[in-house]
């Protein structure tokens, strides 16, 4: 598939946060660069998102080290998640329709 020229802009500006938090040269930086840009060129008449990422992800890896680069976000939000529960909890048991009242929750945005 032929993907979305945007597709590629997108990539672009979630890997530079990515790369921003990692504790790499801005040599190593351009480098990693230059390889999604490569990997774009070469796959971009047989584009998946889904593959790109993988692939990106795995190159970033080789530039870093690091298994996870997500690890601190997820941990930030699942304590985040985690404080508001006890308030959760009470507002669910108070509800006359606990259910949907969770279901509201679940979808909210906070």
């Amino acid at each position: 598939m032929i993907s979305d020229y945007r597709c590629f802009y997108c990539f672009v500006r979630a890997f530079e946060k990515l790369l921003e938090k990692e504790n790499i040269s801005n040599e190593a930086k351009a480098s990693f660069t230059l390889e999604m840009i490569s990997l774009y060129q070469n796959k971009r008449n047989d584009f998946s998102a889904p593959l790109f990422s993988r692939e990106l992800h795995r190159i970033l890896r080789s530039y870093t080290q690091n298994p996870d680069p997500y690890k601190a976000a997820k941990k930030e939000n699942n304590d985040h998640a985690l404080s508001m529960l006890p308030e959760l909890e009470y507002i669910i048991r108070q509800s006359p329709d606990p259910f949907f009242t969770a279901l509201r929750l679940a979808i909210a945005e906070t």
